[in-house]
């Protein structure tokens, strides 16, 4: 298998708002603001072992290298919402690959062992001395087999180990500030699948998580465990728990860096993040003459120790504006949180006289909450500190019912195609409530001109969320060719899905797909 693919997208935002004499003197700064441009090539192999039936491998491949930039924050809401904030455009020149040798083999015993390896190179050369480069090594062995216990039992193993070596110039917060870092993940785990009576699987497993970045290392066993049962003909209940042990990246440790005036700081001390989560669901097939489809709900909380945020506070330090008093955003371990939530979708396809119908409707709402509001997680360690301990409560914009930053609570997405032979007609709508909790920091150095970005007024305009509509219109000109004409947010809507951070606005495409 042999694949490829080009892309070029001269973006929607602008370049940098520069004084008119900047251009006599440095005229490629009015170069383009946002764009991405790659280009991409694989392919695939696979070899049947004509002499030890059930043995195949083969090796995977696939390499990319692209120009792009992107945009940390808009330059203010009135003229410049499509423009960025000077000095937080990152410019990237990038490129990378990787190399996927494998084997499957399946024993006359009815044992599957697998073999999973992968060399991963990427070279990132960015402005703003933000330049990165790294090297994965992973590499995965699993076995499984199905033996008869009481009925059909599936039992699967396996180890995997995975190094990623980094020299970059952004991740100099380590103890030597050297810009080489090292981490190393090493787990084992089993799962066992049993199924009962036709109608019930439970499944229930255990993985050993071990970590190492550079000098500091920790490791924990994780649990999980599921059942699905089928209660009618089209009828399914679900249930599941799972426990989960992230560690923090080399880039949360160790990130040193600016975008634009802001100041990104390191926290090698930061500790690693421990979370649950509880589902519930249940799927209904329906048919109705001839449209078929299922309902499916579904509700969920998910737990959090030692979680981890961009906090802002003064963290080094005053020397003036040179480095805004000290002041900045480093990743640290801000207590408890809790994401509750349920969601719903419907989906279904069907004949109606000679039009067919799809249609596929979404509802996502979620709590995302600080459990631990007002405990302190970090004090600035500068004498006589500008900036007051940090709680949750200290450095939200809006506290109110503890709803974490940067959180959209309600999400909806609903799609209808009509097809009539060879046209088709669709459309989409798309709803996003509004960010209610950001940083403090942003409106703090917001009013007074420091940061003048205009999300003061933003988030006191934008309480009631974006209605987002699509459309679409194409014809077959043949059985393997189709052209389609795609209107991307209709109404030209100037919406944001992170506050700072603008949407893409209108845009139309012509698009011709063949089939080979």
């Amino acid at each position: 298998m042999i694949g490829g693919n080009a892309f070029s997208d001269q973006g929607y935002i602008g370049p940098e708002p520069i004084p008119a004499d900047t251009i006599a003197t440095d005229p490629l700064r009015t170069g383009a603001g946002g764009y991405d441009n790659r280009v991409r090539v694989n392919i695939g192999t696979r070899w049947r072992n004509g002499k030890v039936k059930g043995l195949s491998y083969g090796i995977n491949a696939n390499a990319m290298k692209n120009r792009n930039t992107s945009v940390f924050i808009w330059n203010n809401i009135t003229d410049g919402i499509y423009r960025p904030q000077p000095g937080t455009v990152t410019r990237t020149r990038g490129a990378q690959y990787y190399i996927d040798p494998y084997m499957d083999y399946l024993s006359k015993a009815g044992m599957r062992h697998t073999v999973r390896l992968r060399m991963h190179r990427q070279e990132f050369d960015n402005n703003n001395g933000q330049s990165n480069s790294n090297t994965v090594l992973h590499g995965e062995y699993q076995v499984q087999q199905k033996i008869d216990l009481l009925g059909e039992t599936v039992i699967t193993g396996g180890v995997v180990w995975r190094q990623v070596r980094s020299e970059a110039e952004l991740y100099r917060g380590n103890a030597d500030n050297s810009s080489q870092n090292t981490a190393t993940n090493t787990a084992g785990y089993l799962q066992i699948d049993k199924k009962f009576f036709k109608r019930l699987t439970i499944s229930g497993g255990v993985r050993y998580e071990q970590f190492k970045v550079d000098d500091l290392e920790a490791g924990q066993p994780v649990y999980r465990a599921g059942a699905t049962m089928q209660i009618h003909k089209a009828t399914y209940l679900r249930a599941s728990y799972g426990q989960g042990f992230r560690f923090p990246t080399i880039g949360e440790r160790f990130i040193f860096t600016s975008v634009g005036n802001l100041r990104v700081y390191s926290n090698p001390e930061l500790k690693a993040e421990n979370s649950y989560n509880l589902e519930g669901g249940v799927k209904q097939g329906f048919k109705i003459g001839k449209f078929t489809g299922y309902v499916d709900a579904v509700v969920f909380q998910q737990d959090y120790e030692n979680y981890v945020e961009f906090t802002f506070g003064q963290w080094a330090a005053p020397a003036g504006l040179s480095n805004y008093f000290g002041l900045g955003f480093k990743s640290v371990n801000t207590g408890g949180a809790r994401v509750t939530g349920y969601e719903f979708e419907l989906a279904g396809k069907g004949n109606f006289g000679p039009v067919e119908i799809s249609i596929l409707l979404g509802y996502t709402h979620t709590t995302p909450v600080s459990t631990t509001p007002d405990q302190v997680y970090a004090v600035s360690p500068i004498a006589g500190s500008l900036s007051p301990p940090s709680t949750y409560t200290e450095t939200s914009h809006d506290p109110s019912n503890n709803i974490l930053k940067f959180r959209i609570q309600n999400l909806f997405r609903g799609d209808l195609q009509a097809q009539y032979k060879r046209f088709l007609l669709g459309g989409s709508v798309r709803y996003n409530s509004h960010v209610r909790n950001i940083d403090k920091a942003f409106i703090t150095l917001d009013a007074p001109g420091l940061l003048p970005t205009g999300i003061t007024e933003w988030m006191d305009t934008h309480k009631t969320g974006d209605v987002i509509v699509d459309a679409r219109i194409g014809i077959e000109l043949m059985e393997q060719l189709r052209v389609s004409f795609i209107l991307n947010n209709l109404t030209n809507k100037t919406y944001s899905m992170r506050p700072l951070s603008v949407e893409a606005p209108r845009s139309m495409q012509v698009q011709m797909a063949l089939s080979l």
